[in-house]
């Protein structure tokens, strides 16, 4: 099962950075201010876990708390 999962993340992956890659896509993705960028799953992965530190420290310092 684990395998399948995998096999599937790297084709949305592939498929995604592909996307992102389409000039067209890259020009009205900038016209909304966002800056695309192609990784793989693990660079994604990496990223992700490098935030999560540093916004639970805004949202501790900031006091917020869900409702």
């Amino acid at each position: 099962m684990i395998e399948i999962a995998g096999r599937i993340i790297t084709k949305l992956n592939s498929e995604v950075v592909r996307m992102l890659n389409d000039a067209d896509i890259r020009v009205r993705l900038g016209r909304e201010g966002l800056e695309p960028v192609g990784s793989t799953a693990e660079q994604f992965d990496a990223h992700l876990r490098a935030e999560i530190p540093k916004w639970a420290q805004v949202i501790r310092t900031a006091g917020i708390r869900a409702e």
